[in-house]
Parts: C-alpha cells; sequence; structure tokens
C-alpha cells in the first residue's frame, strides 16, 4: 500500500462525515442527534484505519529496498523479529537461556530481512500513546500531531465511539452535546490530524536510506 492510496482513502472516510452532517443538518430531533454521534464512529473508523495502514505502507516500503537486519531502524528491525520474540516470549522457563543467543544473533544478520505486516499495539486501543508509540517505532520527527490540542480531540472521539459500540450510550446522547458547527470543527480537526500523519510518513520515507540507523 502507497503512502497516496492512504490520501485518497482517508478523504473518502472525511467525505462521508461530511455528508453524514449534511444529513444531520436537514433533520429535526432527536434524528439529527443520532447522526451527529454516529458522525464520531466514522471518524474514529477512518483514525483506525490510517495509523493501522500507515504501519503497512512503511513496511511494504521497507520490504522493497531489501535491507538487512544490521542496518534497518530499531523499531523496523523489533517488527522484523516479531515471529521470534513471540515465541520467546512464549518459551517455558528452561529454555528461555538456551533460545536467547540465537534471538540476539538476528541483530547482528547481514541478509535482507523481511518486515513482518505486524501492528504494534500498546494495548490501549487507539489512544494517543498509540500513535506516539508509531512515532517512536519509526524514528519519525517532530510531534504527532500538528498542534497538541488535538490530543484531546482523539481521545474524545476514541471514548463516544466506545460508548457507542459497547452500548454505554447510545448515538443520540452523544449527537446532543454538541451543535453542527461543533461537529464540523472536528471533522476538520481529524482531517488535519490525518494529513499530518500521512504527509510526515511521505516525506521521511522518500528513499532507502530513511530506513537506515
Amino acid at each position: 500500500m502507497s503512502f497516496s492510496h492512504l490520501t485518497v482513502e482517508v478523504s473518502s472516510r472525511i467525505r462521508t462525515a461530511q455528508a453524514a452532517l449534511s444529513v444531520a443538518r436537514g433533520l429535526s430531533a432527536p434524528d439529527d442527534r443520532v447522526v451527529r454521534g454516529l458522525i464520531y464512529v466514522i471518524l474514529f473508523g477512518a483514525y483506525e484505519w490510517l495509523l493501522k495502514r500507515s504501519v503497512s505502507a512503511v513496511v511494504s516500503s521497507v520490504n522493497s529496498h531489501a535491507i538487512a537486519r544490521n542496518q534497518m531502524l530499531w523499531g523496523l528491525l523489533c517488527m522484523s523479529m516479531d515471529a521470534e520474540i513471540q515465541s520467546f516470549r512464549a518459551s517455558p522457563v528452561r529454555k528461555v537461556w538456551a533460545k536467547a543467543p540465537a534471538l540476539l544473533r538476528l541483530v547482528e544478520d547481514k541478509s535482507a530481512a523481511t518486515v513482518s505486516d505486524v501492528f504494534p499495539s500498546d494495548g490501549s486501543f487507539m489512544k494517543p500513546s498509540q500513535l506516539q508509540l508509531i512515532w517512536a517505532l519509526l524514528e519519525l520527527p517532530g510531534d504527532p500531531w500538528p498542534d497538541s490540542r488535538l490530543i484531546g480531540r482523539i481521545t474524545e472521539i476514541r471514548e463516544a465511539r466506545n460508548d457507542i459500540a459497547h452500548g454505554e450510550n447510545p448515538p443520540e446522547f452523544y449527537g446532543s452535546r454538541i451543535t453542527d458547527g461543533e461537529m464540523k470543527a472536528r471533522i476538520d480537526d481529524m482531517n488535519w490530524l490525518f494529513t499530518h500523519i500521512i504527509t510526515s510518513l511521505s516525506k521521511h520515507f522518500k528513499s532507502r536510506t530513511a530506513f537506515i540507523r
């Protein structure tokens, strides 16, 4: 998957959110509140999709360059060793010391390695810390958001989506708490965040050297 494909897909999802808001504007209460609430679900889905596919796009790109483990970025090295690391974690105590040297030797492997298309989850289910982890593993410059204010926006959209998806509160509960204008601001903010993520990736990973430590 290319970085340009990320832009196309995310733009489509933002348009879906904008279309839903247009529908909400033409409805009366309580139907307008339901639609506004569901936009939280649309925005979170776009955010989750982008984070996962961004990692996949980087993996696809690094694999096309056939880089050795002893050269690639540390975060990508860990991903290339995912199967071995998971096997080591599951090892019984009696085998840990016997398997450790082989695992460590992979760090110095000079042959071209394939990075596994695994998502480096931090277990938070898409909290801002998840985006920070991706940024750190890929050694991207700057912050993972164009403005620190968006940390709160990510948190808000994530929590609303989870409440709706798990039945804690219905969509209209969240839709009743904001106006159409306020929802538009949320759509614009997430679009800004998405653009920042994709632009940062595409600018940084332009050549083979970007994947080498």
